[in-house]
């Protein structure tokens, strides 16, 4: 896993100055519930330790809503029988990623969105990923996820941030 040094650095400074936290109150959460796969026996991505598929799709996530400029803090939770219903909530029902061909991998979930009391169905998201000889596997597993929740986001943004999908367009 890669961390930006400069970014870390900038959080770190910007806590000790007591400024972070201003920003981030008033943004309102988007709850990334995230159900695993019920087997992992064929799971390319579960014998990775301790980094997770949970990880590299909050992170995912993470990085898309940074990118898109998404006016919401992304909170990242496994279903459980404890998790509470969201105002706001994406729920992704993983299935185990799959090596189709050699070097081919593919990542399935299927993904509802809740908001405003309403349930958008977003249907299965599906991202594809084409290795290179000797890629590390961390790498394009991160490539395969990131991919997941940039085709999410094109479903997500007309429905919570339609202003934001016009001015793409």
């Amino acid at each position: 896993m890669k961390f930006k040094f400069h970014s870390v650095y900038m959080l770190l400074c910007s806590i000790a100055l007591g400024t972070a936290g201003a920003a981030e109150a008033e943004m309102p959460e988007l709850a990334l519930v995230i159900v695993p796969p019920l087997s992992s026996g064929e799971n390319i991505g579960a014998d990775s330790g301790a980094y997770t598929d949970f990880d590299r799709l909050d992170l995912a996530f993470q990085k898309v809503a940074e990118q898109r400029h998404w006016p919401v803090k992304i909170v990242a939770e496994r279903l459980s029988a404890t998790t509470a219903p969201h105002e706001l909530e994406l729920r992704v029902y993983l299935q185990p990623v799959r090596r189709d061909r050699p070097e081919e991998f593919t990542f399935r979930g299927w993904m509802t969105l809740h908001a405003d009391g309403t349930k958008h169905d977003l249907n299965m998201i599906i991202s594809r990923e084409q290795g290179r000889y000797r890629e590390d596997l961390n790498e394009l597993l991160d490539k395969l996820f990131y991919g997941a929740a940039e085709v999410a986001a094109r479903k997500i943004e007309p429905i919570l941030f339609p202003q934001l999908a016009k001015s793409e367009s």
